[in-house]
């Protein structure tokens, strides 16, 4: 579903939260003197930060890209100029740059987030981690784009030439595994380009027909399946296996940009919980009949097509189909020829199913699975047959990614995370027979990794929490290493580290993660007023970690205001078992509530703190939890800010909602008690409410929906607008101006230095 602040791309998640701790950093200097403040933590956050150029810890490469055969590796980083960036490829055993080219040679051929106008695609693009390069499939050119033209960059003459220039939007773009074929999305439909012929004539195989997408992703596969690409050659490049989707009947919903003198209007194609999914099915195109075969699935009527792809000798697809209600999975193999399938592997579980990408087929026969059957997510090897023939991963902790497999060397590369303490994301392996388990690079932070095709080297990305990340290149045997690049923080940047703590949930025999970062000076006898930070969504990262997290400028700087800064977990967080996490089943926001209030009652035991003048925010599913809590406890919180918050369930896409809620009609309960609507009535403390009008994630409806309620009730609010902002509210003047604005609330309402109204009603904006 939804992340606090951005959902950077599933590969490198670090590399979003550096660039905006750098506006973090900035935007945290109020207008005023605020309560406690000091002069000295005030003097550590330089004016020139307010333009987060550089951001936090400088430039970090990014869009990291391992050559065919894993000797080079190539990445972005800053080019120093506004809108560009570099290309270099260096080696992987030295470091040494190959090639590298700048603005002068790739022109606006590859550009930055930032020059991307349109609001949606900029939002896309950082959600789901863009990749302006690709690699051809022989590593002797590298494939660039701009969005709306493809070009092929030659690193040994440096010559750079347009294969394919449109009007329209390129996106999934790359090229058949012999380089013939060029294909990308674009108008919803695969476009093929046979680069043999001297003039690149693109054409569509399958027309897009009005209300159908060929390859191209709906959204709420793109965001709650985690799907990234709608089609796959098979491995000698000649049939295309794809995904069509008949959205016809699906709900729409209206974006309406009103900057304009005469306002426009796109409308999205938005499944809601209980309405009409958009239909998927399978289908293989072949370059040399020209041809379109389909595959009946059962059960992908009503269901989702999870994964797809092609077996390593291209002979057989597999495709993973989960039924709507998210209980079931099943793992077919497909022959192409004659669409003939058998079930490899079906998995039931009663809470929800969640879709990996942990699937390998091993050459000499089997695979390698990952499930939750356990309670915790553990990776499994299975015969050909579907039978699992050892557990590769057992005991009480959860395995958070399928990193390589070394099918030469027989061994199992992945991320695992402690079941209990602050999650670390540590590296470990396997043997194929469940044996020769280690941890490998052992750091202590918190690590991630991206592997050579051939799993001889691994670029590691390493840090704690005093520390941003430094990335390394390694070989896998130890016998190299070297720095690519090392974030640095300002040197008068000297950020307090918040201590860790235990403490028990709303289960006294269950206790959950919290942190905690006391202002400067601060004693018994401070009365400090607190500031809570969560999330609270269920299968997301949890928010306690040994990693580097930029958000501690945010902290320290709350620290330095005088507010105690607070967060904590709860029993939903990703180093619960899944188990664990089924408590949420058919009522969100309840179990969340409960540990929140649990941390409250920890918080208003610790000497010090002012128990009356407590405040809690979140972003996204965490400003859903903010409005949850303050309406359906009342008494707890004195003041709030929910950021792009969800407010009624029946708003939310059908794919996230129903995995937990199940659908209105089965569900009517838990419905109306997880609405923050229905409760509106109920609010007693200050409240404000952000969001931006071409949200297309949590619609802005849902704040409207929660206003109207409380003005029906007579309840006061704030309300920060941002015309025509997205989830991720980008922009440099949006983020100083929301957190400019979240620090004259807290003040206002929340500080020593204002009278208490506690006997009356909300300060009216």
């Amino acid at each position: 579903m939804m992340v606090p602040l951005a959902d950077p791309g599933e590969d490198r998640p670090h590399r979003a939260w550096i660039a905006i701790a750098g506006l973090l950093a900035c935007v945290l200097v109020p207008p005023g003197t605020a309560f406690g403040a000091s002069p000295s933590c005030r003097s550590q956050f330089p004016m020139r930060l307010f333009t987060g150029r550089p951001p936090l810890g400088g430039y970090p490469p990014h869009s990291f890209s391992w050559d065919p055969d894993g000797r080079a590796i190539a990445y972005l980083i800053h080019a120093h100029r506004r809108g560009f960036e570099r290309l270099r490829v260096v080696s992987a055993s030295t470091g040494h740059v190959i090639f590298q080219a700048g603005p002068a040679l790739l022109g606006r051929a590859l550009r930055s987030n930032a020059s991307i106008r349109n609001e949606r695609r900029k939002e896309w693009s950082t959600r789901y981690g863009r990749l302006n390069y690709r690699w051809s499939p022989h590593g002797h050119h590298l494939l660039l784009i701009n969005g709306q033209a493809i070009l092929e960059l030659n690193p040994e003459t440096r010559r750079l030439r347009t294969l394919v220039r449109t009007d329209g939007w390129v996106t999934q773009y790359g090229l058949s595994p012999h380089g013939h074929w060029l294909s990308y999305v674009e108008n919803h439909e695969i476009q093929l380009v046979r680069l043999a012929e001297k003039k690149h004539r693109p054409f569509a195989f399958l027309p897009a027909h009005r209300g159908f997408r060929v390859g191209a992703l709906d959204w709420t596969y793109r965001e709650e399946l985690g799907l990234r690409r709608g089609y796959a050659w098979s491995p000698r490049g000649r049939k295309l296996a794809f995904i069509q989707f008949n959205e016809r009947g699906v709900l729409r919903f209206p974006l309406v940009n009103y900057l304009k003198q005469h306002p426009t209007l796109y409308w999205q194609r938005y499944p809601e919980p209980g309405a009409r999914n958009p239909r998927a099915r399978l289908g293989v195109y072949d370059t040399r009949t020209r041809r379109v075969r389909w595959f009946r699935l059962p059960g992908l009527e009503t269901g989702y097509l999870a994964r797809f792809g092609w077996y390593a000798g291209g002979r057989a697809l597999y495709a993973e189909v989960l039924n709507r209600p998210q209980t079931r999975l099943t793992l077919f193999r497909i022959n192409p020829s004659n669409g003939g399938h058998r079930i490899l592997l079906r998995l039931h579980d009663p809470l929800w199913i969640n879709v990996h990408n942990d699937l390998v087929f091993l050459p000499q026969g089997g695979f390698i699975f990952g499930t939750d059957q356990s309670g915790w997510h553990h990776l499994y090897r299975f015969n050909r047959k579907g039978r699992e023939v050892s557990s590769l991963t057992p005991g009480p902790y959860n395995v958070t990614r399928l990193l390589a497999v070394s099918k030469r060397q027989r061994t199992v590369y992945y991320l695992a995370s402690p079941g209990t303490g602050p999650r670390t994301e540590r590296i470990e392996s396997v043997s194929f027979d469940g044996r020769n388990r280690r941890i490998r690079f052992p750091a202590p932070g918190s690590e991630n990794a991206v592997f050579s095709p051939k799993t001889r080297y691994v670029l590691l990305t390493d840090s704690t929490r005093e520390s941003p990340p430094v990335d390394t290149v390694r070989s896998v045997a130890g016998r190299s290493q070297w720095t690519l690049f090392r974030s640095r923080l300002p040197h008068h940047l000297h950020l307090r580290i918040p201590r860790f703590l235990r403490i028990p949930s709303a289960d006294p025999a269950v206790a959950i993660n919290a942190e905690i970062l006391d202002p400067p000076g601060f004693d018994s006898a401070s009365h400090a007023p607190v500031v809570m930070y969560q999330y609270g969504g269920p299968d997301v990262p949890a928010l306690i970690s040994r990693g580097w997290n930029p958000w501690i400028v945010y902290e320290d700087r709350l620290a330095c205001e005088g507010f105690v800064f607070f967060e904590a977990d709860n029993r939903a967080a990703s180093t619960f078992s899944h188990t664990a996490q089924g408590a949420i089943k058919d009522h969100l926001g309840r179990l969340e509530l409960a540990d929140q209030e649990a941390a409250v009652h920890w918080l208003r035991h610790k000497a010090g703190i002012n128990r009356e003048r407590i405040g809690i925010w979140g972003w996204s599913y965490g400003g859903y939890m903010t409005l949850y809590e303050l309406t359906h406890a009342p008494a707890v919180w004195r003041a709030g800010i929910a950021v792009a918050p969800v407010t009624r369930w029946q708003d939310y896409d059908s794919i996230y909602t129903e995995r937990y809620m199940g659908t209105p009609e089965n569900n009517p309960a838990g419905y109306r008690q997880s609405s923050t609507v229905a409760q509106a009535a109920r609010l007693r403390a200050r409240l404000l409410i952000v969001a931006g009008t071409g949200d297309d994630n949590v619609h802005w409806q849902n704040t409207l929906q929660f206003i109207e309620a409380l003005v029906k009730s007579d309840r006061p609010y704030h309300l920060l607008v941002f015309p025509n902002n997205t989830h991720v509210l980008a922009g440099t003047h949006t983020r100083l101006e929301l957190f400019r604005s979240m620090n004259r609330f807290w003040e206002r309402n929340l500080a020593h230095r204002f009278p208490d109204r506690r006997a009356g009603p909300a300060l009216r904006p």
